[in-house]
């Protein structure tokens, strides 16, 4: 190949490169502005959508006083996951407290919002159960073979990504719940940051209560699950059970599920619970 020939070609590859270049210069400069653009019109939809639901929640009270004679404290477990399952839970004309499960996608927006209602918010604590590893309690979980420093480090993280908690109560955990040395640990941490605890009862020989008590930790235990069994039927049953309950000893705490049947019941059966003479009430009144 001549020199001329080898210098045009060289001058034709010089060009593709520089046209390439030029090319990708043009299309990042276009790109930019359009994601920026998505991304704000993304924000915005957000923002309309948060308003929408603090329109559409206006009616529900936001500060009322309470007694806690016949009184019930209904929480709602398991938050994080669904916006909308929650929302069916704030719709309902009373003071139903949440427990939310750390780190899920939804946890702080779903924390944001239920605190913009004045509810109560509890962290949903994941502690290793009997049967782990083929029952697995989920992200952050507590286990019971963690060193003390660990065991505070999980215990830290899972508290600091759920804000305006008041509270914790135990996700699973039958296994951690029956051991003193752990629920020490756990409870001496809660009792720095003045978090009360709320055994939920996930095993019969659990030492949760009896230990925060022991250490004059404010805490308290629930008395009924509103909805292991997911029948409309059952779960109605169970609600006016836990009003029974209350009327015998004074209060009664009922933890119930983001079931879309759990919320149907309470509309339904809230009503008469009042009618019965029973107030149902924030679960922070509950807990001495």
């Amino acid at each position: 190949m001549s020199k001329k020939k080898k210098y045009s070609s060289h001058r034709g590859g010089i060009y593709k490169l520089w046209g390439i270049i030029i090319s990708l210069i043009v299309f990042i400069s276009i790109s930019i502005p359009i994601v920026r653009y998505l991304q704000r019109e993304g924000n915005s939809y957000i923002q309309k959508k948060v308003e929408k639901s603090y329109r559409d929640y206006n009616h529900i009270p936001r500060v009322k006083r309470y007694t806690t004679k016949n009184s019930v404290a209904i929480l709602i477990d398991d938050i994080g996951w669904e916006r909308n399952r929650a929302e069916e839970f704030l719709k309902i004309d009373a003071p139903i407290s949440f427990s939310i499960l750390p780190h899920l996608p939804l946890s702080e927006t779903i924390a944001e919002e239920i605190n913009r209602f004045d509810r109560d918010i509890l962290l949903h604590l994941p502690m290793e159960p009997h049967g782990y590893p083929h029952t697995d309690p989920g992200i952050g979980a507590i286990m019971s073979n963690m060193r003390v420093e660990d065991l505070e480090y999980e215990l830290t993280k899972d508290i600091n990504s759920v804000p305006y908690i008041i509270g914790i109560n135990n996700h699973m955990g039958s296994k951690v719940t029956e051991d003193k040395n752990i629920m020490r640990i756990i409870l001496k941490m809660l009792q720095k940051r003045d978090l009360f605890f709320l055994d939920s009862i996930t095993s019969s020989n659990t030492v949760a209560f009896k230990v925060a008590r022991d250490m004059g930790i404010k805490s308290a235990q629930r008395k009924l699950f509103l909805d292991n069994i997911q029948e409309i039927d059952y779960i109605k049953r169970q609600i006016m059970r836990l009003g029974e309950i209350a009327k015998r000893d004074g209060s009664a705490i009922g933890i119930g599920h983001p079931h879309k049947v759990t919320a149907a019941a309470l509309r339904e059966m809230i009503p008469e619970l009042r009618k019965e003479g029973i107030d149902i009430i924030p679960i922070s009144r509950m807990v001495d």
